[in-house]
């Protein structure tokens, strides 16, 4: 496979992560039956599972089953689907053989008016809300992101026991505020580990976006493959070649709208995390007396 990477290979790239996957497939109490035929009929290597299909009221139920099973299994990699999605038949073959720890095929959010994309563009400080991915991504250009969702997601063992020691307890995927980094209660209400904040507001993140920061704090890149394109359906899977019909009116407010948007919702954002760490010393000098 020829790919072009952005900026050099970090050195984690450098080792070739191979192995059989396990597939775990998100649903809904409504499935879509091409969806889950696109998903059954996907190429796979002897030692894979087969499709496991998992129906729970929230998605990240799901998702945390799958988890928790993959890595009692025997497999190396964890391969997470949505189902509701139509994916091309050689999807896991090609997100494997790149060899990386953790790579993501593309596809946009479930809805049509407006279209939004479910990749967001690198930011090595991670700032909250995080910058979608705006533009089109190049064909046989492999992208760094800050996060994605787990609709098409194959991840390496490794990566997941590297991440599971710093969630303290917690679950790979939850809809979390985030507002804490997960810490030991016992240990801060001995003093022996003080409470760090990640953000000031009190709304939800989606659990997809968690497991990214962490996968991130862990050392290990997001990587995007445009080239693995899903279509998520709607009334037909939305993918992207509708995102690459778009007007160019639409693109350009898009592009200016997310900036002002997201400026204007980091700086609010800082705002309020420099309240709580005033609040924080107040708390923790009260304890010291």
């Amino acid at each position: 496979m020829t790919t072009r990477y952005d900026n050099a290979p970090l050195e984690a790239h450098e080792k070739r992560y191979e192995g059989t996957a396990y597939i775990g497939v998100a649903c809904g109490e409504f499935g879509v039956t091409e969806a889950h035929v696109s998903i059954s009929e996907m190429a796979r290597r002897p030692g894979d599972s087969e499709p496991v299909f998992r129906i729970a009221t929230k998605g990240w139920e799901a998702r945390q089953d799958h988890a928790e099973a993959m890595l009692k299994s025997r497999h190396d990699w964890l391969l997470l689907l949505d189902g509701d999605m139509g994916i091309p038949a050689m999807l896991l073959e090609r997100l494997r053989a790149h060899g990386l720890p953790c790579v993501t095929g593309h596809y946009l959010r479930r809805g049509y008016k407006p279209m939004r994309p479910i990749w967001y563009e690198d930011d090595p400080e991670f700032r909250w809300p995080m910058m979608p991915f705006r533009g089109s991504p190049e064909p046989g250009r492999m992208y760094r992101l800050s996060a994605t969702g787990s609709g098409c997601w194959l991840i390496h063992r490794e990566v997941l026991e590297a991440v599971q020691p710093m969630l303290k307890g917690e679950p790979f995927f939850v809809d979390d505020a985030m507002t804490w980094w997960p810490y030991d209660i016992d240990a801060v209400a001995a003093g022996r580990e003080k409470l760090r904040i990640l953000r000031g507001r009190k709304d939800r993140v989606g659990s997809d976006l968690r497991l990214s920061f962490f996968i991130r704090h862990a050392g290990y890149t997001v990587w995007g493959d445009p080239d693995a394109a899903c279509g998520h359906f709607v009334q037909y899977p939305v993918g992207m070649k509708d995102w690459d019909l778009l007007d160019r009116e639409y693109r350009e407010g898009f592009a200016l709208g997310t900036e002002k948007d997201i400026e204007g919702l980091r700086g609010s954002m800082m705002a309020e995390i420099e309240r709580l760490r005033d609040m924080q010393e107040v708390l923790h000098g009260d304890s010291a007396a």
